[in-house]
């Protein structure tokens, strides 16, 4: 199989496998945004979490063949190229930023 269709037929695998919902539902109930085009932060609709993930996978696709590892990651979401396997993840962490580890901060010695 050509390159092409072998890349575009493990995408669309991985897109099919994909709970993309669950992802939106997740954002919207703990309330996870990210900034649009005109600076405003709101919870991404299921398209654009579809396209950011298609985007990703195929990021890490154009190095097949070429790379045995490669990684692409945004907004939560990791696309990984693991030798010859397309992967897409969405990733909760709890992190605190740096002006939260100030405000936390107590006057006692």
């Amino acid at each position: 199989m050509e390159k092409e269709k072998l890349i575009k037929k493990m995408i669309a695998q991985v897109m099919n496998d994909f709970d993309f919902m669950k992802v939106r539902n997740v954002m919207a109930h703990i309330g996870w945004k990210w900034v649009n085009g005109r600076g405003k932060e709101k919870v991404p609709t299921l398209y654009q979490l579809i396209k950011v993930g298609e985007d990703l996978l195929q990021t890490c696709a154009a190095y097949y063949g070429e790379k045995d590892y490669y990684m692409a990651e945004t907004g939560g979401f990791r696309a990984t190229l693991n030798e010859d396997k397309l992967n897409l993840e969405f990733i909760l962490e709890e992190s605190m930023s740096f002006g939260e580890e100030f405000n936390n901060t107590t006057d006692e010695p």
